[in-house]
């Protein structure tokens, strides 16, 4: 009897089967919110230059008259380099500054090597000869203040870092930097890497290797969000809180984030540790969220959802400084929607998925860094009530995720972001597993309630110019298309695109760290279903999105 009356109650009540589709975006939009979380400010501890050659003890130069270099790498820079100060006197000091530049300028391009300086005298002319050198490695050195840490992992650590460096070979310190960070990633103990010259091209690679002493509950990370970012029905202003804290071993972690808006609260507890000797982390949560609208009326709605999971990640292989990651999850969801004023259910859902990722990328180390997200998920509706158009069983969805940052201009102040985003399915699925086109990563002019299906992908292009007062200014354009399977008769039944250009700016100071986007859509939406079935926007939209964090 349940059953019959949750499906007649459906279709007697467009309004009320639209209001559902609308609640199961809220979960999307939680999450789009979450995963905009900025990062806090940092920096990488910088290699330290290595004086193989005496670079520090030069002769100084009465009138620079040419610039002779030996090696083809960086030879146009280096004559650009000196340009300027032909005719002129050269200090000492700033051929040190030279050699300052070229180790940095190599270090962009991921390899290490410096120059040998020489003032050449002739036929009352001197010209600088510049000799460039590139080290190979003479060998790898496990090293602790620590007799038990380097008994228990100097040669874990040893055989992970000898696979990528051997004797012989060039310095890459792209892979230097991302093989350091990945060797220790389920290990308690962290790397520190000194170069030693050993000859005037031969380096030996020491790693000092010392433990981690962080205390079960320290505080790792805190901060406290404030945004519009929420949708109309369940109120535009959110609070957004993310708590960090160390586990019961050193790469342990436990993360706590919470959401809060007038129609929305929500919760999500993450616990991970390490795999000693597998290069990998187990991590289980959970998270409950409950929603009403606020908008009011008889098709006022609310609902809860429930999900709890477990997974296991692991490094798998690397390059340069790529780093690859496939991970397994189990993941269990309920959730439930109804009246609000009645009380009466409308809608559930119990959804058990499998899913498997792979994850290939640069972001941690990289200043242009790219991304590729790969997942293949497969899923069961163990019960469905009051979505005629979902078959319950089995299913399928895979999704594609890439990512690409490039600099514009020499100094990277301008720079240049893609992402592409895609999903395709096996058959219909819940508004919870659908590809939403909206939202403050996607089509930025519109909501995840807009631009909804199972089938689609999205394309964002970004143009951005970093201020020396530490602000960003950019532009951006944002594209996609959808297509809903088994569509209901509200429902545009071909695939439809959403377009929107827009302007953005964001910066920090201190620990405060400030974001605003303002875009616009363009193009039309064949897909709107009318303002009685769509409160949140309209074809060509405004829509403006502010966000401010405070790091603790």
């Amino acid at each position: 009897m349940r059953k019959p009356l949750i499906l007649a109650l459906a279709a007697l009540l467009p309004h009320v089967a639209q209001a559902q589709l609308a609640a199961g975006s809220v979960q999307q939009n939680i999450d789009q919110s979450i995963q905009l979380l900025p990062s806090r400010p940092g920096k990488l501890k910088p290699l330290a230059p290595i004086d193989v050659l005496d670079t520090d003890h030069t002769e100084s130069i009465q009138r620079l008259a040419n610039v002779h270099v030996r090696g083809q790498v960086l030879e146009a820079e280096i004559q650009a380099y000196w340009k300027p100060s032909l005719g002129q006197a050269v200090g000492a000091d700033a051929i040190g500054q030279f050699n300052g530049w070229l180790f940095a300028r190599a270090r962009q391009m991921g390899y290490l090597f410096y120059a040998r300086t020489r003032v050449v005298r002739q036929q009352g002319q001197e010209t600088l000869e510049v000799t460039l050198i590139q080290p190979k490695i003479h060998g790898v050195r496990i090293v602790s203040d620590r007799a038990d840490l380097q008994l228990q992992y100097g040669s874990v650590v040893l055989q992970r870092l000898e696979r990528h460096f051997r004797a012989g070979t060039l310095i890459d310190t792209l892979a230097l930097d991302q093989n350091l960070d990945s060797a220790t990633y389920d290990l308690p103990i962290q790397l520190d890497a000194t170069l030693r010259a050993v000859g005037p091209d031969q380096v030996d690679m020491i790693v000092h290797m010392a433990g981690i002493t962080d205390e079960a509950g320290k505080r790792l990370d805190a901060l406290l969000q404030l945004n519009y970012h929420g949708l109309k029905s369940y109120g535009r202003a959110q609070t957004l809180a993310l708590l960090s804290l160390r586990g019961h071993e050193p790469r342990a972690t436990l993360t706590m984030v919470g959401q809060k808006s007038e129609g929305i609260t929500y919760g999500r507890a993450e616990y991970e540790s390490a795999i000693a000797g597998m290069a990998s982390r187990w991590r289980v949560w959970g998270a409950l969220s409950d929603s009403h609208t606020v908008l009011g009326g008889a098709a006022a709605s609310q609902g809860e959802t429930s999900e709890v999971g477990a997974g296991i990640t692991q490094i798998f292989d690397s390059h340069r400084d790529f780093v690859f990651r496939q991970s397994m999850e189990l993941a269990a969801r309920r959730s439930r929607s109804g009246l609000k004023d009645s009380g009466i259910t409308t809608t559930r859902v119990h959804d058990q998925q499998f899913r498997m990722r792979t994850v290939v990328d640069n972001e941690k180390l990289a200043l242009d860094a790219s991304r590729l997200d790969f997942q293949f998920t497969i899923g069961n509706y163990s019960l469905l009530e009051g979505l005629g158009a979902i078959d319950s069983g089995g299913y399928a969805k895979v999704e594609l995720g890439l990512k690409h940052q490039f600099s514009l201009s020499e100094d990277r102040s301008v720079y240049a972001l893609t992402r592409l985003r895609s999903q395709l399915s096996s058959g219909r699925l819940d508004s919870y597993n659908q590809i939403a086109l909206g939202g403050v990563s996607g089509v930025r002019a519109y909501t995840t309630v807009d631009g909804v299906g199972d089938d689609g992908a999205l394309l964002s292009l970004e143009i951005k110019k970093r201020l020396d007062n530490g602000m960003t200014l950019g532009t951006f354009y944002d594209a996609g298309v959808v297509k809903p399977l088994n569509p209901q008769s509200i429902e545009y039944r071909r695939s439809y695109s959403l377009q929107a250009i827009g302007l953005e700016l964001s910066g920090h100071h201190q620990r405060l760290h400030y974001g605003l986007q303002l875009a616009k859509g363009i193009g039309g939406y064949k897909g709107w279903t009318g303002s009685t079935y769509n409160t949140e926007s309209r074809p060509d939209n405004w829509r403006l999105n502010v966000a401010l964090t405070y790091f603790m």
